[in-house]
């Protein structure tokens, strides 16, 4: 079992995390605002989201075109067995 004191931390760290916005949809703007900027800022979001996953998509597909073609180093043949490039 948690002892209290840990207990008591825990609550006072989830009841901080709770009052703080943790993304822009969740800034506190006024009422007026909030009808104009809240779309923006959705849209900002889920373009963001989609432009970096399929950044990771590229990042990954340049990784296979590598792998598929392979890695070869021309001059290698030319070294004998066990010596190392300078």
């Amino acid at each position: 079992m948690d002892a209290p004191q840990a207990s008591a931390e825990r609550a006072a760290v989830i009841e901080r995390a709770e009052e703080r916005p943790t993304t822009a949809l969740d800034l506190r703007i006024q009422p007026s605002v909030r009808d104009e900027v809240q779309p923006a800022l959705r849209s900002a979001s889920i373009d963001a989201y989609r432009a970096t996953m399929w950044t990771g998509v590229g990042v990954a597909l340049l990784g296979a075109a590598i792998s598929l073609l392979g890695v070869h180093d021309r001059r290698g043949a030319d070294r004998p067995a066990g010596r190392a490039a300078a």
